[in-house]
């Protein structure tokens, strides 16, 4: 399994910010944060420490009861171990109206639209600010805030690259940590500019004449990949790479010596599915290589993908177990699982009922 420096687990044993009892990870069970409470972090984007034996944050998304008004907050809890978690409160509150202009163009520079969902929080390596991007389908929202504590101040909505954006999810190169990308389901339906521009290699060869949004239905779902303006606080026009499959909540991550890898779900809606991974030695690529589906199991242990943690050289699988908890406000569910085995051709999630760091 995976292991702890000296360092973070002396501090891990120190406890010194989570006050919780939780002493391994129980995939598929209630996880409840130091004050007794079911957590409530759907579709979690993590924020790792600084320097070692500092807090992760875990920001989710409150609720996905949609169209009730409440999922609009994003939530953050604090933990030193990964296990025992403080609640830190609602950090972000997504203005409105929760409903997106249908048209081709987003709304005005400064207008918020949609929900809150999918939050993924970095930190800019020049200005210190948090920037925490959430999906507000079909566009994508950006807000900011001088510590991971929040509370975030809404910067903008946009449809990146002109599209319509589902799932989101946001990685930070390691190898440049001034180069960040957004990756995004395509939603079907979206303006006609979809794949804006006509480079054939990065419309994927298979869209009409009239665009995207009029060329054949494979074309609906691609995961495009964007590259963040230099403030992270938008996407450049083109998008620099796609995964040219019908694929929803992508989670990226690097393994040095190895290469880039992005972990995909197929498209079902809340219900499960087998996991679909990719590699490729550069984000900014068509040539992904698909890997399979790691888990090897056809729901991906009843799960959907929603972060990859990086912990120490090794990594997390993080994701949400969606049915029947998604309309159950008390009773929410997560999957954390160790990724081993971790090749150019392949890598292994094996499913645990427990285990531990």
């Amino acid at each position: 399994m995976l292991l702890l420096t000296a360092a973070a687990a002396a501090a891990a044993a120190a406890m010194t910010s989570s006050g919780g009892n939780n002493s391994a990870f129980q995939p598929g069970q209630i996880w409840l944060d130091s004050s007794g409470n079911a957590i409530r972090a759907h579709s979690a984007g993590l924020l790792p420490p600084v320097k070692a034996g500092e807090a992760f944050v875990w920001y989710g998304a409150d609720n996905y009861t949609s169209g009730d008004g409440t999922n609009v907050w994003i939530n953050a809890y604090r933990s030193v171990d990964l296990l025992n978690w403080d609640y830190m409160g609602h950090v972000y509150t997504h203005p409105g109206p929760m409903k997106c202009p249908d048209a081709g163009t987003p709304p005005a520079v400064g207008v918020a639209c949609g929900e809150a969902d999918r939050p993924k929080a970095i930190r800019h390596p020049t200005t210190g600010d948090v920037v925490l991007i959430v999906k507000s389908s079909p566009g994508v929202s950006f807000a900011t805030a001088p510590t991971e504590a929040g509370p975030f101040k809404f910067s903008k909505t946009i449809y990146p690259n002109g599209n319509w954006a589902g799932d989101i999810n946001v990685f930070v190169d390691p190898k440049v940590p001034t180069d960040a990308y957004l990756m995004y389901s395509l939603r079907p339906g979206g303006p006609d500019n979809a794949f804006k521009g006509s480079d054939a290699a990065v419309r994927g060869g298979n869209v009409g004449s009239g665009g995207a949004a009029n060329g054949a239905a494979t074309d609906d779902r691609y995961i495009m990949i964007a590259k963040l303006t230099p403030d992270w606080l938008d996407v450049e026009p083109e998008p620099v790479g796609h995964i040219a499959e019908q694929r929803e909540a992508p989670a990226a991550w690097y393994t040095p010596g190895v290469g880039y890898f992005i972990w995909t779900s197929h498209v079902t809606g809340w219900s499960a599915n087998p996991a679909a991974v990719y590699f490729a030695e550069s984000m900014a690529t068509q040539n992904w290589t698909s890997l399979g589906n790691p888990t090897d199991d056809s729901t991906s242990f009843q799960s959907q993908s929603t972060y990859i943690l990086p912990v120490n050289g090794s990594y997390i699988y993080v994701a949400d177990r969606f049915e029947p908890y998604v309309g159950q406000k008390t009773a929410p569910r997560y999957v954390w699982l160790p990724i081993t085995n971790i090749s150019a051709t392949g890598l292994t999630v094996d499913w645990h009922d427990q285990w531990n760091l």
